[in-house]
């Protein structure tokens, strides 16, 4: 694969404003589009339940439509047993897989409609969580595929500052500590990751910021760059640069195909011009200064870079694809003024060396969710096709893999995943509740063709 990762609300449609009911004590409830129009929009909410929906439990939903009254509400299923009880239902899941909960509604001024929502079940056995300590974890995790199946994730623990890194064998989680301080030289706190694996080898390969203070401010903490992969049963850790960054500072990592595969880094750190490591041999780097004295942040967290060795990014200023091929620099705008205010833009290969952008954090309704590009040989003469993907999104991200793309999308506590069905529209599948206030990772397996995700809950890094 070539990817790698790094309030309360209100839905306005036509005259009509959903919102989420409300239980005697505030909460942070967990809203469910029906992602269909017609001359009610439905939303449900999930009453007193959190995390994944597991086989066998029973679970509450209740119809949430402000301003108008109903005439008649039905609720049905195609597997399991439902007990309605007029705008609520009780809803006992069936054994594992995708299960489907449909709701029929006739109000008092004759509007009728009907909302589907599709649900994915998990088997009680599972256990989502990678990481079961007591410490927390980051608000963001990364999670990899090699070819053979086996899955990857990178993540930190906020409370100690440590990297970690996880490998699952299709059942269980094997984790293991990559850096962090300790009573040894060189030792200092972790602070951000990038991350990529070789799709053939599986080998891990992660950059990341180490230091002390927070390098996050201009005003204070010192930070290096560390590259670290596993050889054999240990990790090898190498200082990119002796350069020790005091204001704010990025990495992104991508594998250069035309290279063997070799990692190369980018380092942008304020008030400095952005450098490229690259790795020539073990320990070994080479730095330069490709973009010249150019000013820009990183807006994507991923970083690609084809076949041919053409570097990809997605910067600020402006939503700007910046293309690095042969040495020679390359610009392709791509947003409107409204696009500009997403949070991030997750990036991947597609098929035929294209390129899938997408908004992360998005405005409500933003008209082009997500782009596909095909480079062309003069970057200012690619085809950007804009699709729409969702009305409204907190964070998501995206992967490519077997012809199909897939988004990992939540809504404050809501998470789904979003592909494509047989005729091309999108298919949302709630996975249950996601911590706020952080990015979800998703990936394709390829040996399988299912689609899984990390994320955060209760603090801890959990996986479907």
């Amino acid at each position: 694969m070539s990817k790698k990762r790094m309030v309360s609300w209100a839905l306005l449609l036509g005259s009509l404003v959903l919102v989420p009911a409300c239980d005697e004590a505030p909460r942070s409830a967990e809203v469910i589009d029906s992602h269909v129009g017609g001359e009610v929009a439905l939303l449900i909410e999930r009453e007193g339940g959190s995390g994944p929906y597991v086989e066998g439990t029973v679970e509450t939903f209740r119809l949430a439509v402000a301003g108008e009254r109903f005439k008649s509400v039905r609720w049905s299923t195609d597997a399991g047993a439902v007990e309605p009880d007029a705008d609520r239902v009780a809803w006992r899941l069936p054994t594992a897989g995708v299960a489907s909960l449909v709701v029929s509604v006739e109000t008092e001024s004759g509007k009728k409609a009907e909302g589907r929502f599709q649900f994915s079940v998990v088997a009680s056995s599972l256990g989502p969580v990678v990481i079961p300590s007591g410490s927390d974890t980051t608000s963001d995790c990364k999670l990899e595929f090699d070819l053979s199946g086996a899955g990857h994730v990178v993540y930190a623990n906020e409370t100690h500052r440590t990297l970690w890194y996880g490998a699952w064998d299709g059942t269980t989680w094997r984790t293991e500590q990559v850096d962090g301080p300790g009573f040894k030289e060189d030792e200092g706190y972790i602070y951000s990751a990038s991350f990529m694996v070789d799709p053939a080898s599986g080998t891990p390969h992660i950059a990341y910021l180490k230091g002390h203070g927070n390098p996050g401010s201009s005003a204070g903490g010192t930070v290096r760059v560390v590259h670290a992969t596993r050889v054999g049963n240990a990790w090898r850790r190498e200082f990119i640069d002796g350069v020790a960054y005091t204001f704010n500072a990025s990495v992104r990592l991508a594998l250069d195909p035309s290279q063997g595969g070799r990692p190369v880094v980018l380092i942008n750190a304020s008030g400095k011009p952005v450098q490229m490591a690259t790795r020539t041999a073990p320990g070994v780097w080479s730095l330069t200064t490709p973009f010249g004295t150019t000013t820009m942040s990183f807006l994507s967290p991923d970083m690609l870079i084809d076949a041919s060795g053409a570097l990809y990014l997605v910067t600020s200023p402006g939503v700007t694809l910046r293309a690095l091929r042969g040495g020679v620099m390359e610009l392709l705008t791509l947003s409107t003024a409204l696009e500009a205010y997403t949070t991030a833009l997750p990036m991947v290969q597609g098929e035929s060396g294209r390129l899938l952008v997408l908004l992360s954090g998005g405005p409500t309704g933003v008209r082009n969710g997500m782009y596909e590009i095909t480079p062309a040989a003069a970057l200012a003469n690619s085809t950007v096709k804009p699709f729409a993907t969702d009305f409204t999104v907190s964070q998501a991200d995206i992967d490519f893999a077997l012809g199909r793309p897939a988004l990992a999308v939540r809504r404050e506590t809501a998470l789904e995943v979003v592909t494509p069905d047989a005729d091309g529209y999108w298919l949302y599948t709630q996975l249950g509740s996601a911590q706020d206030n952080h990015r979800p990772s998703v990936a394709i397996n390829p040996a399988t063709g299912n689609t899984h995700v990390c994320y955060r809950l209760s603090n801890k890094v959990t996986f479907q």
